[in-house]
């Protein structure tokens, strides 16, 4: 059972530090802001 709480632990981690992060660094290359106010806006 620890094994999947801690598997549950990083994906949930990865899951909330790695999206943002993944969708930051398009724009920060992009330099399309817009696309990065609009993924987020939809989701809060």
């Amino acid at each position: 059972m620890k094994s999947n709480t801690k598997l549950a632990l990083s994906i949930s981690l990865v899951a909330l530090i790695g999206i943002p992060l993944f969708f930051l660094c398009i724009s920060l290359i992009t330099g399309n802001w817009k696309f990065y106010s609009l993924v987020f806006s939809q989701h809060f």
